[in-house]
């Protein structure tokens, strides 16, 4: 249909469309100037991200091989680390210090078994919070952020394809994942970035976005990877082990509005043991932490869909969620493509896993992985009334968003008290449904007296270039006599 969805304007149309058009994007995408890439032999730039998702065709700097999407992106947000950022690159220049340094010369060799070596060099550092000898400059780091953010801006194109201003904090303790991905909404974003040299406690970086958002730059965090976080994630307590009251509770809503739910490394949505009625919970499993050589990480609060109704709980007991999210996905590609398409694939992670013989044969990746635990990228979906860096960002803050394995699939979700049961069959189902309801997202409000319980109308359609839809399910989550619960309902 020439619609994105039922009863509205094309994408086509004069203006933002209230209704909302569906704009698929990438949230979370790494470079050369990301360290760990740059040691897993990527040398495509940030430049290279932009125009592949913009569907140009790009050469994979590993290969040689060239690469296109086929079906382009509307927007997209380049992470790189802001541990080290920008600062690998300099290693090949011999007039540089940073040539001289323990990593450098194992990276100037060109060997894949030193750029192992000094990636593990790397990760032991991150791990205690600190960067490797002689890498310490953070005037030449806050010039490679300046040089991402000019870069950001020339590829965004308001009303054509959008970029995010962005970067990528990494506190590792111990391989626990706890990573999160940083947004701004501004065209400037902030002077300084914040580390995990900074600091490994995400409590640290909440203080750091309200400052920023003091200063005007309007900001959120997205955790991802949860699957590998070791129970850090989504842990009912702070990062100190002290209990959530009210104002902590409000002040990680207000910093972390969304989650990703799967990547490359996995799903974070659910795990069989804690959803085990769910015959799809063990899709794409993705378990030991980080650079750990195959270490099974805790599974109670690494998981999206627990942590939803783990936060029913927190609202009952303390009027409000820790963990109100929203819903993404994305690529944590570390060459620079985002290849969602599942036909269209040519790895993730540089000279490890850059050709099907390496992909289907290669041992430990240079994170401690081997190729065939990763899946292909996944995209997200933003419904917004036009596609610009603020509308994309004020869709994923109110949490109108969605996550996929990798298809470009299009739905719509609402929910209201008073939903005529036959409105998905109403020419201006879109425009009743947000008139008497909410969309993905959105608190109803209060019960009205003579209702009974909710209503959910649902609207899917296929990605032309995928599969076809084998069913819609809803999944119930509520929390009930001190623990989270769970039932899963075929609707279509």
């Amino acid at each position: 249909m020439a619609a994105d969805s039922p009863g509205e304007p094309g994408r086509d149309s004069k203006g933002p469309n209230p209704l909302n058009n569906v704009y698929f994007g990438e949230q979370h995408l790494h470079t050369q100037d990301s360290p760990d890439a740059f040691a897993m032999g990527t040398r495509n730039t940030q430049d290279d991200a932009y125009n592949y998702c913009k569907g140009k065709p790009v050469k994979k700097s590993t290969t040689g091989q060239v690469a296109q999407k086929r079906t382009p992106y509307d927007w997209c947000a380049v992470t790189d680390h802001a541990y080290l950022l920008g600062l690998l690159p300099l290693t090949l220049d011999s007039a540089n210090a940073l040539s001289k340094t323990e990593v450098g010369k194992l990276i100037r060799t060109g060997k894949p078994e030193d750029s192992d070596k000094a990636f593990g060099l790397m990760m032991k550092e991150v791990q205690a919070g600190r960067a490797p000898e002689g890498f310490d400059d953070m005037k030449v780091q806050q010039s490679a952020w300046a040089n991402q953010k000019k870069i950001a801006n020339k590829h965004n194109v308001p009303g054509k394809f959008t970029t995010l201003i962005a970067f990528e904090w990494t506190s590792l303790p111990n391989g626990a994942n706890m990573h999160r991905n940083v947004f701004f909404r501004d065209d400037e974003g902030p002077d300084v970035i914040f580390t995990a040299v900074d600091s490994d406690r995400p409590e640290d970086l909440w203080a750091y976005l309200d400052v920023q958002r003091k200063e005007g730059h309007e900001t959120f965090a997205i955790p991802h990877n949860a699957n590998v976080s070791n129970s850090m994630m989504y842990a009912p307590m702070m990062s100190d082990g002290s209990p959530f009251n009210k104002r902590r509770a409000m002040i990680r809503a207000r910093n972390e509005v969304a989650t990703e739910i799967i990547q490359t490394k996995g799903q974070s949505d659910t795990h069989p043991a804690l959803s085990p009625n769910d015959e799809f919970a063990d899709f794409e499993m993705f378990e030991h932490l980080l650079g750990t050589g195959g270490v099974v990480g805790k599974i109670d609060y690494s998981y999206v869909r627990h942590a939803l109704t783990n936060g029913l709980g927190f609202q009952e007991m303390l009027g409000a969620n820790p963990f109100k999210y929203g819903i993404v996905a994305g690529a944590d590609s570390h060459d620079g493509m985002s290849d969602n398409e599942e036909f269209n694939y040519t790895g993730v992670h540089g000279l490890t896993d850059d050709t099907p013989q390496r992909r289907l044969t290669g041992g430990a990746s240079t994170a401690g992985e081997p190729p065939l635990l990763f899946g292909t990228p996944g995209a997200t979906a933003v419904w917004a009334p036009e596609n610009t860096r603020a509308a994309i960002f004020d869709a994923i803050r109110r949490k109108e968003t969605y996550g996929t394995s990798g298809p470009l699939m299009r739905v719509r979700f609402f929910g209201g008290w008073n939903y005529a049961s036959d409105l998905d069959e109403d020419k201006k189902f879109v425009e009743k449904a947000y008139k008497s309801g909410v969309p993905m997202g959105g608190d109803l409000p209060a019960k009205p007296a003579k209702s009974k319980a909710p209503t959910f109308a649902v609207w899917a359609q296929k990605d032309p270039e995928s599969g076809n839809l084998d069913r819609v399910q809803i999944v119930k989550g509520w929390f009930a006599n001190g623990h989270p619960w769970e039932k899963i309902y075929d609707v279509a």
